[in-house]
């Protein structure tokens, strides 16, 4: 059977699932059974955010290995009693920190609300040199 749903990359919203369903097979589910089908079946497909983040160090040790030089920094929340979670974490390569000194002093900082399960905020800071 070919999926009707290939090339979606977002994969198809809840009142889609709901409707397929309804249509094809005459089922007829609530709302929230078929939300957590589509969160089931994109975390099967995509990976879960979890084991994303539980591979941040890994990445980080990677980086420093391979390019040599570069700074990473991961900082962790820890609660007494509570988990380690993931609180945010600093890149600066290496080619960027060698080529800080040949930069004009105008530094720009952009940020990007991240919409997902644990949120969050994505800032990024980059400026020029003389050749823009």
């Amino acid at each position: 059977m070919q999926s009707c749903f290939l090339g979606i990359k977002s994969g198809p919203n809840v009142v889609v699932i709901w409707k397929f369903l309804l249509d094809d097979y005459h089922v007829s589910i609530s709302y929230w059974k078929a939300w957590r089908a589509r969160e089931v079946a994109m975390e099967k497909s995509l990976g879960s955010m979890a084991g994303s983040y539980a591979l941040i160090p890994a990445y980080a040790g990677l980086l420093q290995q391979v390019n040599t030089g570069s700074m990473c920094f991961t900082e962790y929340d820890d609660q007494p009693n509570g988990p380690h979670r993931f609180k945010y974490q600093f890149i600066a390569f290496t080619a960027s920190i060698k080529g800080y000194a040949y930069m004009w002093k105008v530094i720009v900082v952009d940020g990007t609300s991240m919409k997902s399960r644990y949120g969050g905020c994505l800032i990024s800071a980059c400026c020029q040199d003389g050749n823009f």
